[in-house]
């Protein structure tokens, strides 16, 4: 008898700890997801190069559909261009001379359904004409 109450109470304890290891998964899951979307949200900005010409005063907002029922809201600020040197193998007295611009991204999402909310940071480095960095 006593050992039957110690394996209901062993059984007892182990659905506990899975109910709890199943929360904790579903938030790193739900949180990873977010991420994914911030970053999916960079990556098409990085691959439209008129947004690095004439950077958009104002945030884009894309929405990203991960999945068939999850979807994202996910705001990219315009890239900032924070430094630009001359290309190898170019002078700057060369009036042509491309330029090595570097950019600086940034991605918000938030997931209403869950909560979960990311903010994400890229630089890229663009080889550009002169002039390009503003």
């Amino acid at each position: 008898m006593v050992f039957l109450l110690l394996l209901l109470l062993f059984a007892i304890s182990a659905v506990q700890i899975l109910g709890v290891n199943l929360r904790i998964t579903s938030n790193m899951q739900s949180q990873k997801a977010v991420e994914a979307a911030a970053q999916q949200g960079l990556e098409r900005m990085i691959s439209n190069l008129e947004k690095f010409i004439t950077p958009p005063t104002v945030p884009t907002t894309l929405n990203i559909q991960n999945g068939a029922d999850e979807k994202f809201v996910v705001t990219v600020l315009g890239p900032k261009c924070i430094a630009e040197t001359p290309a190898a193998g170019y002078s700057l007295t060369y009036a042509l001379a491309p330029l090595r611009t570097q950019w600086e991204l940034q991605a918000n999402t938030k997931d209403s359904t869950l909560g979960g909310a990311a903010e994400v940071h890229q630089g890229v480095s663009i080889l550009m004409p002169g002039g390009s960095c503003k």
